[in-house]
């Protein structure tokens, strides 16, 4: 069977962003050595480099969401909420419309009153 050219893109969207999310839970799942290669790095390219490079083989973008990531996103709770998104992506299905996901868990509060 014959992807089209639009089913082609929607599967590769949908592998990028699980590679992404992968990447992102392995820097969750892994503080204290992520943030050592950040403090061994000279610059944010070089810690962009070295996540690129043995062992960890990600590719720059991903690295850059790794590197992106806040100490709030290391709470367990969202670390959860990203393994079960990762689990349902890797089984090739999308998490229920409304369900929480990583990229819409918590929000900061309104500092607004």
């Amino acid at each position: 069977m014959t992807m089209t050219p639009e089913e082609s893109a929607a599967e590769h969207k949908k592998a990028h962003r699980l590679a992404v999310l992968e990447a992102v839970l392995w820097g969750m799942e892994h503080p204290a050595e992520l943030l050592a290669i950040v403090r061994e790095s000279d610059s944010d390219e070089d810690a962009i480099q070295r996540l690129v490079a043995l062992p960890y083989q990600m590719t720059e973008f991903e690295a850059q969401h790794v590197l992106d990531l806040q100490f709030r996103s290391l709470a367990a709770s969202r670390v959860e909420l990203l393994r079960d998104e990762v689990e349902i992506r890797r089984r090739g299905e999308e998490p229920p419309t409304g369900a929480p996901t990583f990229m819409s868990g918590p929000q900061r509060a309104d500092p607004t009153p």
